[in-house]
């Protein structure tokens, strides 16, 4: 879906270019939403999760909360705060999943290449050097805690790739990578939606009214 909505804006603009008359921008999109659908989803999977362990059992607790507040989102259907709220439970749900994956010694893809793990441990990396100052922007006390785990979470990945567990090493580096996530989320659930500035009319150009 995403290629065919980039696909369809290139081979807008491209025509527009080769259109003599002039052309209205097109409106802005309206702020990422979330439908009452996907939350009641998020809700199932809480509440028939199995927690294998206490990481997993504090991360389904961490996710009920964020959905309760995406659920008391101003405007449900249209809410931007709703939707990233909405992404942190779904972040924090998925935590659950890779402690699954570690109990059962793997997922359902199998172990993850070498390449493939070196690659995520270094991005993994760079993100927790920034969560720091991503807590002092969420306005959420609920995730201060959430930089220590996602570097406990680091050391648990490199720990397991000395040893040459794939597995373990890819499946803690997606824990760090999904507590990274949540925060991201709440911030942007707290800053205010904004729609982009108009595009400034060319000179000459004739309005349409």
């Amino acid at each position: 879906m995403v290629v065919c909505a980039r696909g369809e804006f290139f081979l807008g603009t491209a025509v527009s270019w080769l259109t003599p008359q002039e052309q209205r921008p097109a409106p802005p999109r309206p702020p990422y939403i979330v439908s009452a659908d996907r939350l009641a989803e998020i809700g199932r999977k809480l509440n028939s999760a199995q927690p294998v362990d206490s990481t997993a059992k504090r991360a389904i607790d961490y996710g009920r909360t964020f959905l309760a507040e995406a659920e008391h989102a101003p405007s449900l259907n249209k809410s931007f705060r709703a939707g990233r709220l909405a992404d942190a439970a779904d972040a924090v749900l998925r935590i659950a999943d890779h402690q699954e994956h570690l109990r059962l010694r793997g997922g359902p893809k199998g172990p993850p290449s070498p390449t493939l793990v070196s690659a995520h441990l270094q991005r993994t990396y760079f993100q927790t050097q920034q969560l720091d100052y991503l807590l002092t922007q969420s306005g959420n006390r609920q995730v201060t805690s959430f930089p220590k785990r996602a570097r406990e979470f680091y050391e648990y990945a490199i720990r397991a790739y000395e040893r040459k567990d794939l597995i373990g090493a890819g499946e803690n580096a997606k824990c760090a990578e999904e507590v990274i996530c949540a925060p991201e989320s709440v911030t942007q659930a707290n800053a205010p939606a904004t729609l982009p500035p108009e595009r400034p009319r060319r000179a000459g150009a004739k309005s349409v009214s």
